[in-house]
């Protein structure tokens, strides 16, 4: 049986009052939203890319767009009262005193690019940013101040529970702490260079997330960290992170997931929600209502029990169409022959028959790599995480197993076993990769220790 080529890059297109689309491998073109917030849970608002500023007055259900506040990208929101609070690129922060009717906007020194805010008091502002950027407003945003962080890093994260505790994370794995409303910032050690995205905490219980799957907590306000192995193949960003508890925390980010634990980390919930774009923010209001958007594409996602639905606003649908990202002829295709691997996120490969491709943009164009010799279909295939030369797959006629150590310039004679016609017959263990497990037509289940070096025998038919 042959089957059509036709791509995998799939778009979802939410139809509502604004059109909007999202691309999975990601689009250059989409419009989304980079900050939600709720000062009441009723009154949400949604701020994003070419100053958009959304507006909802009943919880999420129905939404307004309000004149944007551009140019350039808005990256976060607070209000209190009838006040609100915009901070985006260039240094730029918009005031409105009357809940949104009229805005003033004011350049703060340096113009860094703001990339947070919080307001946890009426007398107490704060704004970060680029060039590690802490600003401090004691009059409603009126008026900024600049404080000391001892850092040149680019902040991304900010989070103060009140007017005196707070933290700041950012590039190169930054962390920062205050106990006195930004009058001292203290450095805080974490083990990691990547860019921190978002910080949350509860007493002394912190989270920091961010770039290629980051997570880390610490127990004793950053005195000793402790890695949170998320376990995300594809590397993504982890761009918000929520505490409701020190057991209780939500983050949301990558493609699009948002997961939940009751148990620190141990084990996670996934929510199933409509918003099939990269996660950029998540806010709960309380332990019912929270909303979610992406910045693939202007929607904002709601619960109102607690996570366990989550519905679009009013007028908003989904629709679904298919690009051809890879263009090929009618050929054999078989089980799944898709891989990536952690040396590069952006990476993913694919063998249609004998024809291996390559795409370096998460599948928006291919590259033809080379072809396995002596074969005309193949089932199952995979590159090592240690070293993306090498590469395993099960291929026929005839049946066997096949291994390549320099990017399928050669190939090994194989391990010969006929297997079924469909199916993966190979897998490899994601906590072990090293291990792959054969499942051929002769009753055995086979091992490979060294990732398809040598097999033994796990098992013997009666």
């Amino acid at each position: 049986m042959t089957f059509p080529v036709r791509g995998w890059l799939a778009r979802l297109l939410l139809v509502g009052p604004l059109a909007c689309v999202l691309a999975f491998a990601g689009a250059a073109e989409a419009q989304g939203f980079r900050a939600v917030f709720s000062r009441d849970g009723t009154d949400v608002w949604a701020v994003g890319d070419a100053g958009a500023v959304w507006r909802s007055f009943d919880g999420g259900s129905n939404w307004t767009a309000t004149p944007a506040q551009g140019p350039g990208v808005l990256y976060g929101v607070a209000a209190r009262g009838l006040n609100a609070i915009l901070v985006g690129d260039n240094g730029r922060v918009y005031r409105s005193t009357n809940s949104g009717g009229a805005w003033a906007m004011q350049v703060l020194p340096g113009a860094p690019d703001l990339r947070g805010i919080e307001w946890p008091a009426d007398n107490a502002a704060f704004a970060i940013g680029g060039n590690g950027a802490i600003y401090f407003s004691s009059d409603g945003g009126q008026s900024w101040a600049p404080q000391t962080s001892g850092t040149s890093a680019k902040l991304y994260g900010v989070r103060f529970r009140d007017a005196s505790n707070g933290w700041a994370v950012g590039a190169g794995g930054v962390a920062l702490r205050t106990s006195n409303g930004g009058a001292l910032w203290t450095t805080l050690t974490t083990p990691t260079t990547r860019d921190l995205l978002a910080v949350d905490f509860v007493g002394s219980d912190v989270w920091v997330v961010g770039a290629f799957a980051t997570a880390y907590k610490s127990a004793n306000a950053g005195g000793a960290w402790t890695p949170v192995n998320l376990k995300m193949d594809s590397q993504g960003d982890v761009r918000a992170v929520t505490m409701e508890s020190p057991n209780k925390i939500t983050l949301t980010g990558g493609g699009g997931f948002l997961r939940t634990t009751l148990d620190g980390g141990a084990t996670w919930t996934f929510a199933l929600h409509p918003l099939l774009g990269a996660g950029s923010d998540y806010f709960a209001y309380d332990t019912q209502k929270a909303w979610l958007v992406s910045s693939a594409t202007r929607a904002v996602a709601r619960t109102t029990n607690g996570g366990t639905s989550w519905a679009f606003g009013v007028g908003t649908g989904t629709t679904w169409d298919w690009q051809n990202a890879l263009p090929g002829p009618y050929v054999i295709t078989r089980g799944n022959t898709f891989a990536t691997t952690p040396q590069n996120r952006n990476a993913v490969w694919v063998v249609i028959a004998q024809y291996i491709y390559k795409s370096v943009d998460r599948g928006a164009t291919w590259a033809f790599v080379d072809s396995i010799p002596n074969c005309i279909k193949t089932n199952s295939f995979y590159v090592s995480p240690k070293d993306s030369t090498v590469w395993v797959a099960a291929v026929g006629t005839p049946d066997r197993i096949v291994r390549t150590t320099n990017s399928g310039a050669t190939w090994s004679p194989g391990f010969p076993r006929d297997f079924s016609e469909y199916g993966m017959p190979l897998e490899m263990n994601p906590d072990k990769p090293d291990t792959l497990l054969f499942a051929p037509e002769d009753g055995k289940l086979w091992r490979s220790k060294d990732f398809g070096v040598t097999w033994d025998s796990l098992s013997t038919p009666l």
